[in-house]
């Protein structure tokens, strides 16, 4: 399973109402994303892969992509 397929299923775990189709379409400005959800999805990931998240680049998370960027750039390193 690749990384994209695999932060599918991180988002799908937290943003449970969100067809899983839509999931690469999530970011902070829908309604079902709040701090408590960006915590735990933030929690999600970092269980799920191997990245260090630093409360400076938490703002940035903001979307899907956001957080497979950050992920591809972490595996690249």
């Amino acid at each position: 399973m690749n990384a994209r397929d695999r932060l599918i299923r991180c988002f799908a775990s937290v943003f449970y109402e969100v067809d899983e189709k839509s999931i690469p379409e999530v970011n902070s400005t829908d309604k079902e994303w709040d701090s408590l959800k960006l915590i735990t999805l933030i929690n999600v990931v970092q269980q799920e892969f191997p990245v260090e998240i630093a409360a400076d680049e938490i703002e940035g998370l903001n979307s899907f992509s956001a957080f497979l960027r950050k992920i591809e750039a972490d595996s690249k390193n």
